[in-house]
């Protein structure tokens, strides 16, 4: 049988090295998490959205018909319409000059207008939902 003798002073040691990689460790990890979630949050991809009203359209095909040609311009990445109150949300690229102008000319072509426009940066701005999106 072996017998380990190990003194108090070498058994501090090896305490407080194991303690100190605990400390790194934990450090490291901190380090990690906290750049991670501001790469999270500074990473928006760019996407800007829009929401608006449309005036004019009167019905279903309607909007779909609108939804298909907005959804078709090559800067949106996403757009849906809330047939019930007219109500459209786009997703588009914010590195593009996509406007206000640039929805009125898309719906000024198919003969319709839109209202209440708002903009705003994805993760900073808020998405309105249609009982908070007021049209004054």
């Amino acid at each position: 049988m072996k017998v380990f003798k190990f003194s108090l002073l070498e058994c501090f040691k090896v305490r407080n090295q194991i303690a100190e990689n605990i400390l790194w460790m934990l450090c490291f990890a901190l380090c990690s998490t906290i750049c991670s979630f501001s790469t999270i949050a500074s990473d928006t991809g760019g996407n800007k959205f829009a929401q608006f009203q449309i005036d004019d359209a009167s019905s279903a095909a309607a909007y779909k018909k609108i939804e298909h040609y907005i959804r078709a311009q090559p800067e949106i990445l996403k757009v849906s319409i809330d047939i019930e109150t007219g109500i459209v949300f786009c997703l588009f690229d914010g590195n593009t000059t996509v406007d206000e102008t640039s929805f009125a000319h898309w719906l000024t072509q198919k003969h319709y207008t839109l209202s209440c426009y708002r903009e705003g940066v994805i993760g900073v701005d808020p998405i309105l939902t249609k009982e908070e999106f007021e049209c004054m």
